[in-house]
């Protein structure tokens, strides 16, 4: 059963991510470097682009998300560090929750989770034992969801998220995968 109080926090989280989402359809679109998304497919030219930004960059969700800002291209790692800096940023958010960017240790993603409790860097956890207030951001999918809320609770109070075929295959793996808190610094 989902209190008033959780309810409110919800939403809150909802439109903060719809806000974070927002700059890839109004402000730049970004290309990935993968052929698993080939309707936004970067050239074979941006590709080395961005591999080579990051072999002389230092790894910081600051160069990430600048690299993608500047050049239009990135993967998970430079559209989850958008989201990123857009939620730390939100006063709604950054006041009563605690925003972390979080990669897969063995599946090579990476995205933003808000929740309520803070994450150590380099530790270890499931999905599943996230609270249900939790709300994933993945800027690669563009998509947001909340992994612990059981469906007819999200449905009825409009915190569903039907997701693409893409969607519903990353959230799988994020769902059932063990995460790692990134340790990088802005």
């Amino acid at each position: 059963m989902v209190t008033d109080e959780e309810l409110k926090i919800m939403y809150i989280r909802k439109h903060a991510a719809e806000s974070a989402l927002r700059f890839f359809r109004d402000i730049k679109s970004v290309k990935s470097t993968n052929s698993f998304l080939p309707w936004n497919c970067a050239s074979v030219e941006d590709q080395y682009l961005i591999k080579s930004y990051r072999k002389h960059n230092p790894y910081t969700i600051r160069n990430r998300m600048w690299l993608a800002t500047m050049t239009g291209v990135g993967n998970c790692i430079e559209k989850s560090a958008i989201c990123y800096c857009s939620l730390f940023a939100n006063p709604l958010i950054i006041n009563n929750s605690v925003v972390t960017l979080v990669r897969i240790s063995h599946l090579d993603h990476a995205f933003v989770i808000i929740s309520d409790a803070p994450m150590e860097v380099g530790q270890l956890f499931l999905i599943n034992d996230l609270d249900q207030t939790t709300l994933i951001v993945d800027g690669w999918t563009e998509d947001w969801h909340f992994p612990n809320l059981d469906l007819f609770t999200a449905i009825i109070n409009n915190l569903a998220r039907f997701a693409s075929p893409v969607q519903c295959a990353v959230r799988a793996k994020i769902n059932f995968s063990e995460l790692f808190k990134a340790s990088t610094i802005l």
